[in-house]
């Protein structure tokens, strides 16, 4: 397959990297104006045949505005959300999302045509069709800073309890608390 990084201007919040992996003869690109542009025309009879976009989202990247973006561009019964049931000790819930996804029936896979979630590379061998990855990438000094700052924030998030043991960031990254800390963005490839 073919690999290719590119900037791109993406809601107001400055330049992140978008980076494809192509594993087709297309693939799907979203503007600034948030509209479908593809090799093949929306139009056509070829709607159907159009690969399977797959959104690899690494947290804390602007993934949440990439997904609202690419939502616009499928129909509802197109889109199929990843989601891992648990979260193994000692891992991301997004390591398990692959085998989840494997799990569902033929016909489940085959029917979405933008697949998106926290999730790790190989989904793409499960997916009955030709597919293609998208990603958004984040500088990682920024990327640990606002991991850091969303568990510390958010009550809900599965480390927040035990990450209030660390008094600084610093601490949190050393106690191994988080995979995320650890080079996320690599690890999700």
């Amino acid at each position: 397959g073919l690999f290719f990084e590119r900037n791109v201007q993406w809601a107001g919040r400055g330049m992140v990297n978008m980076v494809c992996h192509r594993q087709c003869d297309e693939y799907v690109s979203v503007g600034k104006e948030g509209r479908h542009s593809s090799s093949n025309d929306r139009t056509s009879s070829a709607v159907t045949d159009r690969p399977t976009v797959i959104f690899l989202h690494v947290g804390k990247t602007a993934g949440a505005t990439m997904r609202r973006a690419l939502r616009r561009e499928f129909r509802r019964d197109e889109v199929l959300e990843v989601r891992a049931p648990t979260v193994l000790p000692g891992r991301l819930r997004r390591d398990g999302a692959v085998s989840w996804f494997a799990s569902l029936p033929e016909r489940d896979r085959a029917r979405a045509r933008l697949i998106m979630g926290h999730m790790t590379y190989g989904l793409h061998e499960f997916v009955p069709r030709p597919s293609g990855y998208v990603t958004l990438l984040r500088e990682p000094i920024a990327l640990v800073r606002s991991q850091y700052h969303h568990v510390s924030r958010h009550e809900g998030h599965l480390l927040h309890e035990r990450a209030k043991a660390h008094a600084d960031l610093e601490s949190y990254i050393e106690s191994g608390l988080s995979l995320e800390m650890d080079n996320s963005q690599t690890r999700a490839f």
